[in-house]
């Protein structure tokens, strides 16, 4: 009981959103996501090819605060 207020619950169960195959309308359904930055990033990737790394996204500047890139990194891969 002592022990209960220190404990944390998390599942860690979500579901990646594959970033490369991942089409406009699937990056909008996104809830860490607007509308305007699911099209940056859909756009940003058929201009500039494959995204490889978090770090490759975070080059997307326009319309993404730090707080965005904090939240999403954990919802991406890139196969």
């Amino acid at each position: 009981q002592k022990a209960l207020p220190h404990m944390q619950a998390s599942t860690g169960i979500f579901r990646k959103i594959k970033l490369n195959a991942a089409t406009l309308e699937e990056l909008k359904m996104h809830p860490y996501l607007s509308s305007f930055q699911a099209t940056i990033l859909f756009n940003y990737r058929q201009q500039h090819g494959s995204y490889t790394d978090f770090t490759s996204v975070k080059k997307v500047k326009a319309g993404f605060k730090d707080e965005d890139w904090q939240r999403l990194e954990p919802y991406f891969s890139y196969e």
